[in-house]
Order: structure tokens, then sequence, then C-alpha cells
């Protein structure tokens, strides 16, 4: 595949994949990392995870600007993914200043199960984002940065720093770091065989005489290696 997502520390560049296809991978490893289907948003993301925890209060303390996510955010590094867990709540997350900054810093994008503001603004920037809600208020009051670079939950799955953090249409998907290239290898067999199903069903008319050929030439669209590999 041409498109590949930029990385900092010598693993990938990975091909942009499907989630459906990284879930397929996934769950051939005995693995679950989905952390959000059917999200809000636009854009394909692949990069690793900035970790970010926000805690929801009731009533929420008043507080100062989340001057930790400031410099969090000032030392991101290029290709990074921004992932706001608030356990479900659709509480505010961010805004466009957050979004700005991820542009700047060369950020690849934003997931979070929250919500967030001046989504207007966010769209016309263009960075690729998947989100639970449009929120108009602002977290001071309601919620508040509770810590960055630690580990998150989103209900069973776990999400560490440096995870590999995949987004589309379908929903986002977390793959663990020491499975990342594995896992991205295998999507990325998939999504070929099922691009070269897809194909092939169309020219004959047939699905079932599509996944024949398919499966005759490449191995079956679910495997992960090459016929006569």
């Amino acid at each position: 595949m041409s498109d590949r997502a930029p990385t900092p520390d010598g693993h990938g560049p990975w091909p942009v994949v499907g989630t459906a296809s990284v879930v397929d991978a996934m769950e051939g490893l005995g693995v679950d990392g989905v952390l959000l289907s059917g999200a809000l948003g636009h854009g394909r993301i692949v990069g690793r995870a900035l970790t970010i925890e926000v805690a929801v209060e009731s009533p929420a303390p008043e507080h100062e600007p989340p001057i930790d996510l400031w410099d969090y955010l000032d030392r991101a590094p290029r290709g990074g993914i921004l992932v706001f867990a608030t356990g479900g709540r659709q509480v505010p997350v961010a805004g466009g200043a957050t979004v700005a900054a991820a542009l700047a810093r060369g950020l690849a994008g934003l997931v979070t199960d929250g919500g967030l503001r001046d989504i207007d603004e966010i769209l016309e920037f263009g960075l690729p984002i998947r989100y639970g809600s449009v929120d108009p208020r602002a977290m001071r009051g309601r919620s508040r940065i509770a810590g960055c670079g630690g580990t998150l939950r989103f209900g069973p799955v776990l999400v560490a720093a440096g995870d590999v953090i995949v987004a589309d249409g379908d929903g986002v998907v977390a793959v663990p770091a020491d499975l990342a290239d594995e896992v991205i290898d295998r999507a990325a067999a998939i999504e070929r065989r099922e691009h070269l199903w897809a194909q092939a069903t169309r020219t004959s008319g047939s699905i079932r005489a599509g996944y024949d050929l398919v499966t005759r030439l490449h191995g079956a669209p679910h495997e992960t290696k090459e016929a006569g590999k």
C-alpha cells in the first residue's frame, strides 16, 4: 500500500490499513483491541498513542489551565496520536487550541471516547480525528486532566503510551506495542486479499467465483501468508 504512517522510533512506517483488517489480525492472535465502534470524525489514522486520562468529578473543582497537558503536547513526538480517555463519559476533553498544538507538533491524529468543542474550527484544520460527541462547554468546572503518559482503560481494553492506534470510519483500535509490527503486517495481507476478492467478484459477477479465484492464486482472504510461501 502506498500510504504510510510516520513513526519516530524505527518501527514501521506502517501501512495505513483498515480497522476491520486489524481486528481480524488481532482476533487471530486472541487479542481484543477495539476502543470505539462507529466513532464520529474523519480521516484514517495509524500512529503511536500519546495517552491522556481525563477525570470527571461531580461537582468538579475549579482548577488552573491544564499546564501538564500543555507540557506533554509541547514534547510530543512527530507522528503520535493524542488519546483522551474519559471512561465513556461525554464530557469535553479538547478544543481548537489543542488541535492547533497537535498540528504544530506534526501529530497524526486525535481520538477520544469523550467530547470535542470548537468542532467547526477543528474540521477546518484537517487533522484526522475520532470522537464520541460534540460539546460547546469548556472543561473548566466539569472535567480535568488527571495524567499524561500513563495506561488508559477503554472498557476491557488497556492502552499504554506507545501502543499503536488505528482508526477509520469503522472505529478505533489499539494494538499493543510488542505486537504492532506483526499485527499490521497480518492486517495488510488480509486487506490486500479482501481488495482482490472484491475486484474479482465485480469482474466475475459472483462472490463465490471471486473468492475461489483469489484463494487459488493468493490464499484465502483471511490468511496472512501468500499462496506458495
